[in-house]
C-alpha cells in the first residue's frame, strides 16, 4: 500500500499532502510510467451543508514520468518564487518537443487541475487501474470537488 500522508487541524502555514513522501512512484504499465502528487492544502472553517470544516487546495504538483524523465507536470503555486502564479502545466524532456523552449514555458491550464484528471491521463497513457469501477470512482470523487470548490 502506497502512503498517503498529510496533516488534519488548522495551522497557520499550509499542509502538505503527498504520494509515497513526495517521491514518484512507478504506476503498473506496458511503459515505465511514474507518478508524483503533491498538494499544499488548508483547513479552514466553512459553513453550510458541508459542515463546520473544509479543505482547501491551495497549490499543487501533480507530474507524470517517462523512464524516470518529466513527460508532463500540472502546477500551481501562488506563492513562492516564481513569476507565473496560475495554474499551468509543463512539457518536459520526455515529451520530446521539437521546440526546446516550450518544455520551458508556463502552458495555461484554464483553472485548477483535480487530482482524478493527472489519474485518467495515466490510464491514457497506459497505467493499468487497479478496479475495474476506477472511473466511476474518479467522477464521483471530482463531481464533489466541482461542486464544493471556490468560483473565481
Amino acid at each position: 500500500m502506497l502512503d498517503v500522508s498529510g496533516g488534519y487541524h488548522v495551522a497557520e502555514r499550509p499542509h502538505a499532502l503527498t504520494l509515497a513522501g513526495g517521491e514518484p512512484v512507478q504506476l503498473q504499465a506496458q511503459i515505465p510510467l511514474w507518478l508524483s502528487i503533491f498538494q499544499n492544502y488548508r483547513i479552514v472553517e466553512w459553513g453550510g451543508a458541508r459542515g463546520p470544516w473544509k479543505v482547501q487546495t491551495v497549490g499543487y504538483f501533480y507530474a507524470l514520468e517517462l523512464d524516470r524523465i518529466e513527460l508532463i507536470s500540472f502546477q500551481w503555486h501562488p506563492v513562492g518564487q516564481s513569476w507565473y502564479q496560475r495554474p499551468h502545466l509543463h512539457l518536459g524532456p520526455a515529451a520530446e518537443l521539437g521546440f526546446k523552449d516550450l518544455q520551458h514555458s508556463h502552458l495555461p491550464t484554464g483553472g485548477r487541475v483535480a487530482v482524478e484528471d493527472i489519474l485518467r491521463l495515466a490510464v491514457e497513457l497506459g497505467a493499468q487501474p487497479r478496479r475495474s469501477d476506477w472511473d466511476e470512482i474518479l467522477e464521483t470523487t471530482q463531481g464533489a470537488f466541482e461542486e464544493w470548490r471556490p468560483r473565481s
